[in-house]
C-alpha cells in the first residue's frame, strides 16, 4: 500500500509585509485519490496563522473501510508555536489537542493529559523548512512530542 501527496502551491499577492500562501495536496493510495490535505498560512515575518484540513476516505468493496478528518489552527510568533487548536477523527478515534505558550514553556492538553514542553516548539510545519532541523516536533493529531 502506497500513500502519496500530490500538491500545488498558491500565493496571493498582499501588502508588502503581509502574505497568504496555500498548499493543496491530493492524497493518493495505490494511485487512486482518497482525499486531500490543505495548508493555509497568513501573516507577516513575525506572526503567522496556519490552518490545516485533511480528509481521507478509503473504500473497499463499496464500504468505507477508513475515514480520517483533521482540522488544525495554529498561531506562530517568531517561528515558535504560540497557540494550537486541533481536532481529529481517525476512523472513530477522536483526539482534541489544545496548547499555548506560557512564561514557563508551551503547555499542551491532549485528551485530558497535560504536558509542559520547552518554550519554543514546532509542529510538522511543512510550510517552514526550518522544521527539518528540529530534533523533536509536536504532533498536532496526538499531542505527542
Amino acid at each position: 500500500m502506497t500513500i502519496a501527496l500530490i500538491g500545488a502551491f498558491l500565493a496571493t499577492p498582499a501588502q508588502a509585509s503581509q502574505f497568504e500562501k496555500t498548499w493543496k495536496f491530493a492524497v493518493l493510495l495505490d494511485g487512486s485519490e482518497i482525499g486531500y490535505h490543505t495548508f493555509r498560512v497568513t501573516g507577516d515575518e513575525t506572526e503567522k496563522r496556519v490552518s490545516s484540513e485533511a480528509q481521507f476516505d478509503v473504500k473497499f468493496l463499496f464500504i468505507n473501510a477508513f475515514r480520517y478528518r483533521h482540522v488544525n489552527d495554529e498561531r506562530w510568533i517568531n517561528d515558535c508555536l504560540y497557540e494550537l487548536d486541533a481536532s481529529t477523527d481517525s476512523n472513530g478515534k477522536r483526539f482534541e489537542i489544545n496548547g499555548e505558550a506560557t512564561p514557563a514553556g508551551f503547555v499542551v492538553e491532549a485528551n485530558s493529559r497535560e504536558d509542559q514542553l520547552p518554550q519554543c516548539v514546532m509542529t510538522f510545519a511543512y510550510w517552514n523548512p526550518d522544521f527539518l532541523r528540529e530534533e523533536r516536533l509536536l504532533n498536532p493529531q496526538s499531542g505527542e512530542y
